[in-house]
């Protein structure tokens, strides 16, 4: 009987210790796959905030080639105005360079002549017609002769702006 009753509570023994592995092995393999879900979130999450952040970088990269394609466009808009004002600035300075010469010449005769000239002109007219005619031809060249110094000075100032413009866009451009 006594081997009897080892015989048969042995393989109960048995049986109940291979249900204990098994439940432990099958206590494992859910840890396992709990601890996989896990992972598989926190990937999951990580996956998505990278997504979020390449979103952003993307969007930061589309921002930053559209204000490249506008200072690029500004700096060709600069370019041309610069290009501009120097062809302008050397149409002035060939014609201020003209006028001053012009002038030059003319206050060297004026100075040569002296201001007893215009008098004397106009006192040795032959009589009232010539003594008019001599007074309108000294009052054109006046006026002739100041309109020039006018436009020299004008041309002068206009020069300096450009040029004060043309540095400053040039500086911009740089």
């Amino acid at each position: 009987v006594t081997e009897n009753t080892i015989n048969t509570s042995n393989p109960e023994t048995e049986d109940n210790n291979k249900l204990d592995e098994l439940q432990k092995e099958k206590k494992n393999l859910e840890d396992n796959i709990q601890e996989s879900n896990n992972q598989i979130e926190i990937v999951k999450s990580e996956l998505s905030d990278i997504l979020v952040y390449l979103e952003e970088v993307t969007l930061e990269i589309s921002q930053k080639n559209q204000e490249i394609d506008k200072l690029t466009l500004e700096n060709e808009k600069l370019k041309i105005y610069i290009n501009n004002v120097q062809v302008d600035l050397d149409d002035i300075t060939e014609d201020y360079t003209q006028k001053k010469a012009m002038l030059d010449k003319r206050l060297v005769a004026s100075y040569q002549m002296g201001k007893t000239s215009y008098l004397d002109v106009l006192l040795n007219s032959r009589g009232l017609i010539s003594f008019i005619s001599n007074y309108y031809l000294l009052s054109e060249m006046i006026s002739a002769d100041k309109k020039l110094l006018n436009e020299c000075s004008d041309a002068q100032k206009y020069m300096q702006e450009l040029e004060t413009s043309l540095l400053e866009k040039q500086q911009i451009l740089e």
